[in-house]
């Protein structure tokens, strides 16, 4: 492999693997938050009495088949996983009795998972319905399937509650962010290059530190669902530290890094849960290459650069503890960086980067 090219390719590598996580972790959270593990079915007999102790069978033409005991401590309820059924696939159900006779029998009971979402909200944090599912038998040994979906009490009084609509922002709504990340050079003029200044060798992950306001939150709550719109802009320094042969004496290798102060200007959105949160805006940099605390001058030229371009910024919450969130970064930018140009001159023109860290707020 060549060497010039193996920290494009790690960086690469991990980038889509952060990326896949950030692109599955909210499908599987919204799966887990609007279906339930399982799901509580009634069972009554022809005269309308709970159906005493039992089995129940969930089967496909295939013959896979799902089982449920009936509750002896709640006669009538039994549970059904709702990980194995399989959405839009008819099942034969059939109701056994104690003596593992078959009581009543329906062939054609099809899962639909919508039918059991119960709408989570996050503004009032409580689940909109109350789903029931029940079996009846008949007297000729049929069964009938019936759903009924009711509005959650807890929900409607939750909802009824007066809310803030005063002039300012909402207060619970974050504002100040802090990120710690770990900035990835991708390429440009700023990667590595053997030929340029006698051979740029290798470039390292740096670090980066960001401290972020967000303003302009919108005065009233957006309806369920609606993203939370918000401005903001903020300051980053960031470095990354590069190893050079032959740019201060021949034969002999430096060590210089590249310092950058940012400044940012965006907009964004966020979901009414903050799980997810991204945003997009302009940006200028300032900054320079330094061989320790000098700035780094070679053949005339002077390693001091002003930049602009542009930014997306996408977070998705890990954890919260107590008052405070932990969230992944992944901030993909770049910056043109202006400067002379000469056929072996570096550091300069687009500098395209990724960085990958955690945001507190």
């Amino acid at each position: 492999m060549n060497s010039d090219r193996r920290p494009e390719l790690v960086a690469g590598r991990f980038i889509s693997f952060v990326f896949l996580l950030l692109i599955l972790a909210p499908y599987s959270a919204r799966a887990r938050d609007h279906l339930p593990r399982f799901i509580q079915f009634t069972v009554q007999d022809a005269d309308g009495n709970f159906f005493p102790i039992g089995e129940v069978e969930f089967c496909t033409p295939d013959g896979d088949c799902l089982y449920a005991d009936i509750d002896r401590d709640f006669p009538g309820n039994f549970y059904l996983p709702t990980k194995p059924l399989v959405p839009g696939q008819a099942y034969e159900v059939r109701i056994y009795d104690r003596n593992v006779s078959v009581h009543y029998e329906l062939r054609d009971w099809t899962f639909r998972p919508q039918d059991f979402d119960p709408v989570y909200d996050p503004y009032v944090e409580a689940e909109k319905f109350l789903i029931y599912a029940r079996f009846r038998g008949q007297e000729d040994g049929g069964l009938v399937y019936r759903l009924d979906t009711t509005l959650n009490p807890d929900w409607v009084e939750r909802k009824e509650m007066p809310r803030y609509t005063g002039p300012d922002s909402l207060p619970d709504y974050p504002e100040l962010l802090a990120t710690v990340g770990m900035p990835l050079m991708l390429g440009g003029k700023f990667g590595t290059d053997g030929e340029a200044l006698g051979g740029v060798d290798d470039v390292h992950p740096g670090l980066s530190l960001s401290g972020t306001w967000r303003f302009h939150y919108p005065r009233r709550e957006p309806e369920r669902d609606h993203w939370v719109r918000f401005r903001e802009w903020g300051l980053t320094y960031a470095q990354n530290r590069y190893e050079v042969r032959q740019i201060m004496a021949p034969g002999r290798g430096s060590d210089l890094t590249f310092h950058r102060l940012k400044i940012h200007l965006g907009l964004g959105r966020m979901s009414q849960s903050y799980a997810t949160q991204w945003s997009a805006g302009a940006q200028v940099a300032v900054g320079g290459v330094y061989d320790g605390p000098q700035l780094l001058r070679y053949l005339g030229q002077k390693y001091n650069r002003v930049g602009a371009g542009a930014y997306i910024h996408i977070q998705r919450r890990l954890f919260e503890v107590g008052r405070v969130d932990l969230a992944l970064s992944v901030r993909t930018e770049t910056l043109y960086y202006f400067a002379d140009q000469r056929p072996d001159d570096f550091w300069f023109g687009l500098a395209p980067s990724v960085s990958i860290g955690l945001v507190v707020f």
